[in-house]
């Protein structure tokens, strides 16, 4: 398992939001690596409009790689 995944599930665990549920763990974990990934898009260069200077592929493949996630 990819370090950065591993990171983010043992946070869904350690703060106690588990209470034995695998549901509300799942669910935290979730909503932590969807944070994760957007606090990663809020790096990507853009244009003075907003655009982003990137294409859908390169994004995919950066994301992949930061969790680790081979085809």
């Amino acid at each position: 398992m990819n370090e950065r995944i591993r990171e983010l599930y043992l946070k869904s665990v350690e703060r106690n939001w588990a209470y034995n549920n695998e549901f509300v763990t799942a669910e935290k974990f979730t909503e932590l690596l969807i944070k994760d990934v957007c606090m990663w898009l809020e790096g990507v260069p853009t244009s003075e409009e907003g655009m982003m200077l990137l294409t859908q592929s390169f994004i995919i493949a950066n994301i992949k790689g930061y969790f680790g996630v081979e085809e």
